[in-house]
This record gives structure tokens, C-alpha cells and sequence, in this order.
């Protein structure tokens, strides 16, 4: 099935790997909503040459250069390291980057702005951020930041710290009349508008439940 198709969707789980192994990483393709496992490494650890290894195997069995692949950045070196340049690398912005902004608005214990519909429209704003083209990013970003700011004055401080954290690695920023790319890789490598046009799962969690039922599976097993 690998053979067949162009789309790769891999992970690894770490609580279904049995004993004396780091990890289980799962190779499988996506298929409408669905995610299909078709190759299972056990690993002993989880450095960038182990993954390599996985990867070199896979490619000797003839499976052609991938196409396209989503992954996460920690197998990403080892991907590469095989394949270079002749696949196209889709991260799991998405999910990540909305993970991202919560975990951010709970450390800066920003949870009021949540609770109220008046301000969360402003939290809404900055996750649809993904639903646009890159391009059109900042032109989006700017308007949404000053009017926040306006609007929720007793926070404004720790506001603009918030938009400052995404800024940089995400939006991109003007510096000196010349825009400054974004320094998040997942940003320049895949977006949800682009996700859409391709007719791709728009995020990993099909995969994600594969691996809850593969910890289902061996934590049963390993408890006899």
C-alpha cells in the first residue's frame, strides 16, 4: 500500500512500546478520513540515526520517494538524512500550533479572555490565522493585535507579550521596510488553506487515535 500511494503519514508512540524499546514508530498512509498503518519499527531509542536506519530499510524495499509526508519535527532529521529534498515535508502545524496558543495563554494565565465571548473572539482570530494563505498572514495579524489591544486595555502588557511569543517564529515581521520570514519551519511548510486545496486530512488525529488503540492493545496484553 505504500507503493501505492504518495501521501505518508508517520508518528511514533511511546506508551505502547514494549519493554526494552523507546518507541514504536508507525508507517501508514492516509485514505480519505483514514489512517492505515502498513510498517512498524520498534525502536531502541529515539536519536535521528535510529530513524535513519528505519527509513533506509523502507527505501531498499523499493517503496518509491515520497511525495508528500506528514510528520513531526523530531523524526524530521532522519527523514531527511534518507530522502533529502526529493519529498515534500507536511508537519502537523495545525494541531500544534493551536496547542501552542492555549498552552501560552495558560502560562501567562490569560484564561479570563476565554471565559468572556467579548475577548475570545480575539483568541478565535488568531487561530483562524491558519485557515489563510502565508502571504496574507501579517496583513491579517496586524489588525487583529491592535484591536485587541485597544479593546482589553487592563492586560494590554501581558497582551502584546503573547502576540510577540507568535510573531516572530510564525507571522513574519517588518523590520527596516523589509519583511522578515517567520523562523518556524512548520510555518514556511505546510497551513491549513493549503491542507484544504490538497484534499488532506486537515490534521493528525486519525493517526492519534490509532496509537490510543495500540496502547489500549499492548497495555492489555502486557498486563498477562
Amino acid at each position: 500500500m505504500l507503493l501505492q500511494r504518495s501521501i505518508w503519514s508517520i508518528d511514533g508512540t511511546f506508551h505502547a512500546a514494549p519493554f526494552g524499546f523507546s518507541q514504536i514508530l508507525v508507517i501508514g498512509v492516509e485514505i480519505e478520513h483514514l489512517f492505515v498503518p502498513c510498517a512498524y519499527a520498534f525502536l531502541s531509542s529515539k536519536l535521528a540515526q535510529t530513524y535513519s536506519d528505519v527509513f533506509g530499510l523502507v527505501k531498499q524495499l523499493g517503496a518509491p520517494l515520497p511525495t508528500k509526508i506528514k510528520t513531526e519535527l523530531t523524526i524530521f532529521n532522519g527523514f531527511m538524512a534518507v530522502y533529502g529534498n526529493t519529498a515534500t515535508i507536511h508537519f502537523c502545524f495545525f494541531l500544534h500550533f493551536f496547542k501552542a496558543i492555549f498552552f501560552k495563554i495558560k502560562e501567562k494565565k490569560l484564561q479570563e479572555i476565554c471565559c468572556d465571548p467579548n475577548t475570545f473572539v480575539y483568541v478565535k482570530g488568531f487561530l483562524a490565522l491558519t485557515f489563510i494563505k502565508p502571504v496574507d498572514v501579517l496583513q491579517y495579524f496586524r489588525p487583529l493585535r491592535d484591536e485587541a489591544s485597544k479593546q482589553i486595555p487592563s492586560i494590554i502588557n501581558v497582551l502584546q507579550g503573547l502576540y510577540l511569543y507568535f510573531e516572530k517564529p510564525f507571522v513574519g515581521f517588518v523590520q527596516n521596510s523589509r519583511f522578515i520570514r517567520p523562523s518556524n519551519i512548520l510555518h514556511s511548510n505546510v497551513e491549513l488553506f493549503d491542507t484544504i486545496c490538497r484534499g488532506e486530512q486537515l490534521d493528525n488525529s486519525s493517526r492519534k487515535s490509532y496509537n490510543s488503540l495500540l496502547k489500549a492493545l499492548t497495555s492489555r496484553y502486557s498486563a498477562h
